[in-house]
């Protein structure tokens, strides 16, 4: 069980030290695993919600391009997964 909760851990920090590049230093590199590493969990979660997957796809292409326009702006309390899955749907349930 510790090994998972390290292994958590990293991927939190991981998630952290991408998104402060992508914010402080304009680093489309760490832009680009944060977007391969969410894109298709992002996807299946928004299909869920609109059941339809090039919608679900705009969805998340927005969002992500979104997050790339205000990068400078991103202050987070909680995960970015969490975040990321809080986005989906509620620009999911604004499209609907």
């Amino acid at each position: 069980m510790l090994k998972n909760q390290e292994i958590q851990k990293n991927h939190f920090f991981e998630d952290k030290f991408l998104l402060e590049k992508i914010k402080n230093e304009d680093d489309q590199d760490a832009f680009e695993v944060i977007f391969y590493k969410y894109y298709a969990g992002l996807v299946v979660y928004a299909n869920q919600f609109v059941f339809d997957k090039a919608e679900s796809e705009d969805i998340v292409q927005e969002f992500f391009t979104k997050l790339w326009q205000k990068r400078q702006y991103i202050e987070l309390t909680d995960t970015i997964k969490s975040y990321f899955f809080s986005s989906i749907k509620n620009s999911c349930l604004n499209h609907l």
